[in-house]
């Protein structure tokens, strides 16, 4: 067996093609070929992708339509991604996820923030099991933060874990993003 060097020319052999031969009939050419084979060096294998570092702060995340945004970090060419490409799939349901209609109230919101209900006085927190309406809102940005992590780990971005892509501000009791959020002139 032997790994193809990249064709310099249109071949019928793709690149990184395989290519084998049994030893059954032509005992020759294959005494053949294996000294040659042995005499050749192995391909160097593709270089890995180098990670760019960066912020927060340096994310640019314009949405361009309702499933779709670009990416851009710092002065590194733009991303076009997809709800899907980005990890905000309901899989199950073939259909964005309650994260993305919440990312999607974020960027469009004058100034871009999600506000927290108040919370509930304190007998009403003791009667229930919490404050159900805070607690969605929070669990639905702890899964923006995880896709978005996800998604530029991916896209060969080594971003520091804190702070985090959206973060709570306690003096307004809202979470706010650390990224800037653009709407596009197209977006609708």
């Amino acid at each position: 067996r032997h790994q193809l060097a990249p064709p310099t020319f249109i071949s019928a052999f793709p690149a990184g093609c395989t290519l084998g031969l049994r030893k059954q009939d032509a005992e020759d050419l294959a005494e053949t070929l294996n000294k040659e084979l042995a005499e050749e060096k192995p391909t160097p294998a593709a270089p890995k992708a180098e990670r760019v570092p960066a912020a927060w702060k340096d994310v640019t995340i314009t949405l361009t339509s309702e499933f779709q945004v670009q990416i851009h970090v710092g002065a590194n060419p733009s991303h076009v991604q997809t709800y899907g490409d980005l990890g905000f799939e309901n899989q199950q349901q073939n259909k964005p996820a309650k994260a993305w209609e919440l990312f999607l109230k974020l960027a469009e919101a004058k100034p871009q923030r999600i506000d927290l209900p108040p919370k509930k006085d304190r007998k009403s927190w003791e009667r229930e099991t919490g404050d159900t309406e805070r607690r969605q809102i929070q669990n639905r940005k702890d899964e923006i933060n995880s896709a978005l992590r996800t998604a530029f780990e991916r896209l060969g971005y080594e971003i520091p874990t804190k702070p985090e892509p959206i973060q709570l501000n306690k003096r307004n009791d809202c979470y706010e993003p650390n990224f800037h959020i653009k709407l596009s002139s197209s977006y609708s």
